[in-house]
């Protein structure tokens, strides 16, 4: 679509190179992007890159899939590269004037009718940007994940427990971070329901949409389902190195796997355990132990593999994120088991009704029996879970609710900045 004459001008700052299926954040921040451009805005977008893992190769292939032929000046792009954004300590953070600068140079000179942040950063970057309005989008909270982190450290080797204290000042620094970012903003979107009281502790309002997600998959919709294996089967997939892997692991070696072994017999069952990423070295030691519990490595075709199980698990037990990994089981119609934090983060997931959830690993066993068990019923929740994500998920129905919002916010005559002033 070309823009219109006088079109309102939109700044987007992000983190990397949006790509329309490779990556996480990235992915979502595409599809946001690409629907508001159909809409026939002017954008300049801003890309932090930090580090040098940035082929430029990979900058003019994103801005060439954006740019309209028919007039290049409605999507332009720059690039702002460096070590670093910001310095971090255990009470302070800052970021490095020199990138902000570059940042405010670019911005100025665009002369944007709305900022449209996605993630912190983003927002930080460009909080002194002159702009009537602006939008922010945040993914998983620095203050939370951080503590998480030193959590399960601790859990994995004691002596990282003193790092304690130090971690929970360096989240107080990251509290202070997003209150100053988004006390002036119009609105604030998080891709996790968790992250609404998260924030409004910290004098932040903030509105929970789903994000969109791409169904890259086979149809799977008509024809006869697929045969599954004679033993039960399940597959474990995902980033490996994050957070959540980092405690869903946890959950599968310690907590399911000896009810398992106890229930079905050695031998008698498999995970099957895909993704990029090392997993930790407690974890590696562990599998050696658990034969039943295999690792794949990065899976080319995806689709394959999730159609020759009874289930996808997910027990990441950490109250954090919304995680990507179940939307693309929801897309490609495979049954989701979870553990019953991930709801908290998609309230979609309703136990018995679009997934299964349990709290605890004797209930997650007994939900991996029902898997295998009872496929009919496995069948109904699949196809629930399906329409759940097209209605939420699918790029057309979330990439238009953001737009709506975007408009929104322009239409209106003065900037509104509802947020509070306090942080604890």
């Amino acid at each position: 679509m070309q823009a219109a004459t006088g079109a309102k001008r939109i700044l987007i700052c992000s983190a990397g190179i949006p790509h329309e299926r490779d990556g996480a954040s990235v992915v979502l921040f595409y599809h946001y992007i690409d629907r508001l451009r159909l809409d026939g805005y002017r954008i300049h977008h801003i890309l932090l890159l930090p580090g040098q893992d940035w082929p430029q190769g990979a900058i003019d292939d994103y801005a060439a899939k954006m740019a309209d032929p028919a007039d290049l000046s409605q999507f332009s792009v720059t690039a702002v590269r460096a070590s670093r954004f910001y310095t971090e300590t255990r009470r302070l953070h800052r970021l490095i004037s020199s990138a902000t600068t570059e940042v405010e140079t670019a911005a100025n000179a665009f002369g944007p009718d709305i900022i449209v942040a996605f993630d912190l950063l983003a927002a930080w970057i460009t909080a002194r940007v002159e702009a009537p309005h602006r939008l922010v989008w945040l993914g998983d909270l620095n203050f939370q994940t951080i503590l998480y982190h030193a959590w399960y450290s601790a859990r994995e080797n004691p002596l990282k427990s003193l790092h304690i204290p130090s971690n929970w000042l360096g989240a107080r620094s990251w509290k202070r971070v997003y209150h100053d970012a988004l006390k002036s903003v119009d609105q604030v979107i998080v891709a996790s329901a968790s992250s609404v009281e998260q924030l409004a502790n910290i004098g932040i309002q903030a509105t929970y949409e789903p994000y969109p997600w791409p169904e890259i998959t086979r149809d799977r919709s008509t024809g006869e389902a697929p045969d599954l294996p004679g033993i039960p089967t399940f597959v474990f997939f995902g980033s490996l190195g994050g957070l959540g892997s980092r405690s869903a692991l946890h959950f599968i070696t310690k907590k399911v796997f000896p009810i398992l072994r106890r229930q079905w017999g050695e031998g008698s069952f498999r995970i099957l355990v895909a993704g990029r990423g090392e997993i930790p070295d407690w974890a590696r030691r562990a599998f050696d132990d658990q034969k039943e519990i295999e690792r794949l490595g990065f899976v080319d075709d995806l689709d394959a593999l999730l159609a020759a199980c009874h289930a996808v698990l997910v027990p990441i037990d950490v109250p954090v994120g919304n995680r990507s990994r179940i939307l693309t089981a929801m897309a490609k119609r495979v049954l989701i088991i979870a553990h019953a934090n991930a709801a908290l983060g998609n309230p979609d997931l309703e136990d018995g009704s679009t997934c299964y959830l349990a709290s605890n690993a004797g209930d997650f066993v007994k939900r991996m029996r029902l898997a295998v068990e009872e496929r009919a019923t496995a069948d109904t929740i699949i196809d629930r879970a399906y329409r759940r994500y097209g209605e939420h998920f699918s790029i057309d129905a979330a990439g238009g609710r953001m737009a709506r919002h975007v408009q929104r916010i322009i239409d209106r005559n003065s900037p509104c900045k509802p947020n509070a002033s306090r942080v604890s």
